[in-house]
């Protein structure tokens, strides 16, 4: 591979980094809303501090009279709300920051999504957690203190991201990362309408994964296929979440792609 991968193992980890533990449960409810955090007091990576989907991942949601949401479940936080976070964090673009999930990186992608578009060197460990946790390295429980920065980051750049009125007029393969049943509109657990974007095609996230942790290179770049060759290429998931995620796979393999954030929550609040 002639670029950097954004993936590391957990070999490659070492003192200085800055890690963070994104684990998270989606629910409509906020039933699960405290499931992440949970698992990261009952066990993380040493230093690692938690960063909360809903809370510092995402700015607020709007909600229609319909239930629905204009600017998706997950819309990005004001970059100023977001420079707050990272000063909270400690972060700082002198170190590289790590991002890690349970396993695939079901939410870590998104951190490493804005972390990228911030600035920052940021990878995402291969297997997450459990890999962690399988090798028999240490574990720490309970909750890092964070130390603010003295001197935060200046954040001086616009998320590039597309938006519902972008994908009217913008002639790009548009894929859909979620399962093949909410795709076809079969089932739909977290938004009122089911189906997806008229012309999409489907590339289900976790289909880059085996156990966990990413697929040879050999059999991704055959299931991309073309895709990798098409730069306008633009994906979408339910809320930007984990679309992410394949964004994270076809820039390991070399390719540049862009997000529709708002995804399906926000496409289907303007439908009829």
């Amino acid at each position: 591979m002639s670029h950097p991968s954004p993936f590391i193992s957990i070999n490659e980890i070492n003192p200085n980094d800055q890690i963070l533990d994104c684990r998270f449960q989606l629910s409509t409810d906020g039933a699960n809303d405290g499931a992440g955090f949970q698992l990261y007091l009952e066990g993380h990576i040493p230093t690692a501090q938690y960063v909360h989907l809903n809370r510092q991942l995402s700015g607020p949601v709007a909600t229609d009279t319909r239930g629905r949401h204009p600017g998706g479940r997950h819309p990005l936080p004001q970059i100023a709300d977001w420079a707050t976070t990272l000063e909270a964090l400690g972060l700082t673009k002198n170190k590289r920051v790590v991002v890690y999930d349970q396993a695939a990186p079901m939410f870590a992608a998104r951190a490493w999504w804005m972390l990228s578009q911030s600035g920052f060197h940021v990878v995402v460990l291969d297997g997450g957690f459990n890999a962690w946790r399988d090798a028999g390295e240490p574990i720490e429980l309970g909750e890092t203190a964070s130390a603010p920065t003295s001197t935060p980051e200046k954040l001086n750049f616009e998320w590039n991201t597309l938006y519902a009125h972008d994908l009217q007029s913008l002639d790009a393969p548009l894929v859909d990362a979620r399962a093949p049943e909410r795709f076809a509109g079969l089932t739909e657990p977290l938004d009122p309408v089911a189906g997806h974007i008229e012309g999409a095609i489907n590339r289900p996230f976790m289909d880059n994964f085996s156990n966990g942790k990413l697929r040879e290179e050999s059999e991704l770049r055959a299931d991309w296929g073309n895709l990798l060759t098409c730069d306008d290429v633009v994906h979408y998931c339910g809320s930007g979440v984990t679309a992410c995620v394949n964004l994270l796979v076809v820039t390991h393999l070399g390719a540049s792609h862009r997000l529709y954030n708002g995804s399906w929550s926000d496409w289907c609040s303007q439908l009829n």
